[in-house]
């Protein structure tokens, strides 16, 4: 029905040279990322390593819808996995295609939705482009894992198209059809709860009394509270809230808003994350700058609402749709890495801005024409698109992703950390070494002291890999496979009393695994301590029956003794 209605708005021939342009300049920018590899942040876990999405019937579908994506409840997430894996199992391809062809589709209603509120018809076509190549909304495309972002995106602005025309139309067929729209945009991504605040400001684009209209809200406003009371019955999502104090969040939210809006009209960076490794204060200029910068936009635009209200729709709209990601701030180990913002966090609340934007170029077809300004127009878009277009590449791998990320934030020390597991796996054991103790400059943690540990054992520098361990263990003492590795080197050592006395530790940490009494027996055997030797055996053979090479090696012994 939604879609009958769109095709309305245009003549037949009109329309499906919109929908062509759109299919055609999506393909131009963004058709290469499509022969991209999968990337090991988030990729991993959601997709190659997911059972759920691997078939499609009421057993999964029952565990999609009692579980949680990690942190949020997503369902539709994994359900929009399924249709890829059906089609082409786990190929790359399919996954990028599809968030492709949401993300043209949503640029394409992006337009529809701007001609239902101004009548001009080939302007909002110019916004409906700018969204589908804005720089920022590139990750959205390579990075199969936001596929929830991107859904959630769609059905955001079928909410808000679906309800716009149930205003102008006054029918209620279309308000209920912008209810389940919202649903269906909550169970992609619950980050979009804060939409009905700004249906108001809706109204008062359509000139309608908004305070009439408060028991509408009210079915927006109850969805919106049953997702949060679900993605709060998350233990993750709970320690995920605690761990970000406020005031440190207000601090940021600045930032966060004023890098948005200046990314908005000036590509400068592009990186899948974006540290902030200063210190969090009101008297750091990284800090009040941009609070400044957002302070005086909002007061410039309250000062212009009577004679250009659009300012203050535009940016409360903005403000309003991000407002949610104020809290995701804090990630990582212990959640020490702080990321003042996420290019895909402005996917929806763009629609803010593009707002202003198009009031803008209606001003300057005023004043200069509409062939000028649509051609002005039109080298924006070539420039944005050729933005994008090199963006898209920068997600062709893993190593290229984090090799981008170092390059724009030398201080990444999560990238770094990245690179360096990379390097590890191809056998670059002192390129290994040396991005990780970049990471180690930037933020010592636990995890990546025992990464380099295993880098250096990896290396034959056992000394310093034991360094690395110990070093972890500062940080968690219980550390189950830190332990095995220092028993591990100090056995090749020839250290047998600090191996044993390390795997000793692991045994009384791990009482169920067999692992630590198979060193221990190794290497009481090593020291020619026979009984000690036939006892650690015995107590593998306790713990784990089926290992027959122990039991035969237990026999030869006790035959032996």
């Amino acid at each position: 029905m939604l879609l009958f209605c769109i095709v309305q708005l245009h003549s037949t021939k009109q329309h499906w040279l919109i929908v062509g342009l759109f299919a055609a300049v999506a393909l131009l920018v963004y058709g290469s990322s499509l022969s991209n590899d999968f990337v090991n942040y988030d990729d991993t876990r959601l997709i190659l390593e997911n059972e759920l999405i691997r078939n499609m019937d009421p057993i999964s579908w029952w565990q999609i819808f009692t579980s949680y994506e990690e942190v949020l409840y997503a369902p539709l997430l994994f359900i929009s996995y399924q249709i890829d894996y059906a089609f082409a199992e786990l190929n790359p391809w399919m996954y990028h295609a599809h968030s492709l062809l949401l993300h043209t589709l949503t640029a394409w209603l992006v337009s529809v939705l701007m001609t239902l509120l101004t009548k001009k018809k080939w302007l909002s076509v110019m916004i409906g482009l700018l969204f589908l190549v804005q720089p920022l909304n590139t990750e959205l495309i390579t990075w199969a894992s936001l596929r929830k972002d991107v859904l959630a995106g769609l059905f955001g602005v079928c909410t808000l198209l679906s309800y716009v025309y149930a205003q102008q139309k006054n029918t209620k067929k279309w308000y209920w059809a912008s209810v389940g729209c919202f649903a269906l945009a909550l169970l992609s991504k619950p980050s979009v709860m804060t939409v009905p605040l700004v249906l108001p400001i809706f109204d008062v684009i359509l000139g309608k009394p908004w305070k009439a209209n408060l028991k509408k809200y009210v079915s927006y406003g109850v969805l919106a509270v049953a997702i949060l009371a679900i993605n709060l019955m998350n233990a993750n999502q709970v320690m995920h809230n605690i761990q970000h104090p406020l005031t440190e969040n207000l601090l940021l939210s600045f930032k966060s808003s004023a890098m948005l809006l200046l990314w908005f009209v000036v590509p400068l960076k592009h990186a899948v994350i974006h540290p902030f490794t200063e210190e969090i204060s009101l008297f750091n200029w990284q800090i009040l700058l941009p609070m400044l910068v957002v302070i005086s936009v909002f007061v410039a635009a309250w000062r212009w609402r009577k004679t250009q209200p659009v300012y203050l729709q535009g940016l409360l709209i903005f403000l309003i749709l991000l407002l949610p990601s104020f809290r995701s701030f804090r990630f990582g180990e212990n959640f020490g890495d702080v990321y003042f913002t996420g290019e895909r966090y402005a996917y929806l609340p763009m629609l803010g801005l593009l707002w202003i934007v198009l009031h803008l170029l209606a001003q300057v077809q005023t004043r200069y024409g509409k062939k000028l300004t649509l051609g002005g127009m039109a080298v924006v878009l070539c420039i944005y698109a050729s933005v994008s277009h090199a963006q898209a590449d920068m997600w062709r791998d893993t190593k290229t992703l984090f090799k981008n990320v170092v390059r724009e934030y030398p201080n990444a020390q999560m990238a770094h950390n990245n690179l360096g597991t990379i390097y590890a796996a191809e056998g670059l054991h002192d390129l290994a070494i040396r991005s990780y103790q970049r990471a180690l400059d930037v933020r010592p943690t636990g995890q990546v002291y025992a990464n380099v540990g295993k880098a250096y054992a990896n290396a034959g520098q056992l000394e310093n890999a034991l360094e690395a361990y110990n070093a972890s263990l500062q940080f968690n003492p219980i550390n189950a496979p830190v332990l095995l590795n220092i028993g591990v080197a100090h056995f090749k050592l020839g250290n047998t009393e600090d191996a044993i006395t390390a795997f000793t530790q692991l045994a009384r940490l791990d009482p169920t695994s067999p692992i630590p009494w198979v060193n221990i027996g190794v290497a009481r055997e090593m020291e020619g301590n026979i009984p000690e030797a036939i006892r650690a055996y015995e107590k593998v053979i306790e713990l784990a029956p089926e290992q027959v090479q122990i039991q035969q090696k237990l026999e030869i012994l006790k035959t032996n003794l």
